[in-house]
């Protein structure tokens, strides 16, 4: 009897470990993650304020990076421009940009710490008007969004 209580804590505490823990869209299947792009912008279509938001808070982490570290421009034109897709995903840029780019990031949420909850608020205007858009992506914005 002791062991199954055991076990079963030991799987509800790795059950609770596991949903804290945060999703992040590139963790998701592709069919999803092609899902949840096509609700997007299809909320992005009707209504361009919620585009807008998510842009401004791309900028304002943008520039709070460049004011911590002004040599990390270089780096986030490739996997952060300001318009069109990223060259590169920043975890995927080699050790010693992506080292430049975690500092300048750490030294600009230290900084301004309102970067964070602008860019919650705007994915999570974002996610709202692509479920809106398109129901049928509300379980995906669920996983993403459920730990968070």
């Amino acid at each position: 009897m002791k062991k199954s209580a055991l076990a079963l804590i030991t799987t509800g505490l790795m059950a609770l470990t596991l949903h804290a823990q945060a999703v992040k869209e590139s963790d998701l299947p592709q069919a999803e993650q092609d899902h949840l792009k096509a609700a997007r912008n299809a909320a992005y279509k009707a209504d361009p304020a919620v585009k807008q938001l998510g842009v401004d808070a791309k900028k304002a982490r943008r520039d709070a990076m460049i004011k911590a570290d002004p040599s990390v421009a270089s780096i986030l034109d490739q996997c952060m421009p300001l318009s069109g897709p990223a060259a590169v995903k920043s975890a995927d840029l080699p050790p010693a940009d992506k080292a430049k780019y975690d500092a300048a990031k750490k030294a600009a949420d230290k900084a301004n710490p309102a970067i964070k909850e602008q860019e919650a608020a705007a994915k999570k205007a974002v996610y709202a008007a692509a479920v809106k858009t398109d129901p049928t992506v509300a379980p995906i914005v669920k996983k993403l969004t459920s730990s968070n």
